[in-house]
């Protein structure tokens, strides 16, 4: 995604998810407080290289 879209593209459409994330466990119906935080983001220009074959 960071190769085709851009580094910054990439981290505006995960972060605008996370806010959508954020708002629908905010809703009063469900009856719990859930707060959810991007502490850290860390976007791999390349794919990682698996260790499993």
């Amino acid at each position: 995604m960071v190769q085709y879209h851009g580094a910054e593209a990439a981290q505006r459409f995960l972060l605008t998810v996370m806010n959508m994330v954020y708002n629908m466990f905010k809703s009063k119906s469900l009856d719990v407080r859930i707060n959810i935080r991007v502490t850290k983001l860390v976007l791999l220009h390349n794919r990682p290289v698996s260790s499993d074959l």
